[in-house]
């Protein structure tokens, strides 16, 4: 694993920074390519019009046999040597389009695991500061449901007088009011 550096953010801006430079490339190259591949379009034409003769046949027919066969034979030798030099540029672009297109892929795969990295990283973080969160709540509910309970069992036992009095005063209190709510009330009968 690598040794991670102070900034995070930094190596994903650097990656994606050179993840753009290589995809610039890589469409430049592309067009490039395209271009030559309509310049060799064109070539080919040529070279089956001088295959054939027609265009020199058409342009210069006040040209004797001999001077004829060498204009198209210098013809054929300059086409041989562009088409050869075609050639090897589309080999050389083609190898460079897979040097950057396997570069690219390095590059996407780094970022993929730098970013599952990340994001387990920050799962992990988030799954402790839960576990956290939830053992403070279980520690306050046992506090809270101890404390219920001492008051609980406080309110039931006989043997605490000075709390057991004032009770015993509030019941007296609500039963005498009870009563004397109760004679005041007057009795209504049918007559």
């Amino acid at each position: 694993m690598a040794i991670m550096e102070a900034n995070p953010d930094s190596d994903v801006t650097r990656v994606w920074a050179l993840l753009s430079e290589l995809s610039e490339q890589l469409s430049q190259i592309r067009n490039t390519s395209i271009s030559l591949h309509t310049v060799t379009g064109g070539v080919k034409t040529q070279a089956i019009h001088s295959q054939t003769g027609f265009v020199l046949r058409r342009f210069n027919q006040e040209k004797s046999q001999d001077d004829y066969n060498a204009e198209l034979e210098r013809m054929n030798i300059q086409m041989s040597a562009e088409n050869v030099a075609l050639q090897n540029d589309n080999k050389q672009l083609n190898a460079l389009i897979k040097e950057y297109e396997q570069t690219l892929e390095n590059l996407m795969t780094t970022f993929r695991n730098r970013a599952n990295e990340v994001q387990q990283r920050e799962l992990s973080i988030m799954r402790e500061y839960e576990r956290k969160i939830l053992a403070r709540e279980t520690e306050e509910l046992s506090k809270q449901l101890d404390r219920d309970t001492a008051f609980s069992a406080s309110l039931g036992r006989p043997d605490l007088p000075p709390l057991q009095a004032p009770l015993d005063s509030i019941n007296r209190i609500r039963t005498s009011s009870t009563l004397s709510s109760s004679s005041q009330i007057p009795s209504s009968r049918p007559t």
